[in-house]
């Protein structure tokens, strides 16, 4: 199931990479988590994975020309709406396989063995 997760951390990653890679710095989108690199884009996919600001981070990949954004830069360094779909389904899909990686183990041990 570990492996599972990577590999959806994984696809993530590259997709984010893809999508985000020249949105502008705001607070949340700092030079260690970002969508620049594989491994600041899986340190920023995991930080969401916790729930730790993943809105704020949702709402800095979205940013637009009035919050300081130069949409006439080649490429451009706005954000884009796509922000809120990939983050909500990166939540609901990273909760459920971390959620069925930590289950397991915890209802074995409330078993009675015999």
């Amino acid at each position: 199931m570990g492996s599972l997760l990577l590999i959806i951390m994984f696809m993530y990653a590259v997709l984010g990479i893809n999508l985000f890679t020249y949105v502008q710095r705001q607070e949340n989108i700092t030079d260690e988590r970002n969508f620049e690199s594989l491994g600041g884009a899986l340190l920023l996919l995991f930080q969401c994975l916790t729930g730790d600001g993943w809105s704020a981070i949702m709402d800095d990949l979205m940013v637009t020309p009035e919050r300081g954004c130069d949409p006439t830069l080649t490429p451009s360094n706005c954000g884009t709406p796509i922000a809120l779909p990939f983050f909500i389904s990166w939540t609901i899909v990273g909760s459920f396989v971390f959620l069925n990686l930590v289950r397991p183990p915890r209802f074995r041990a409330l078993t009675p063995t015999h």
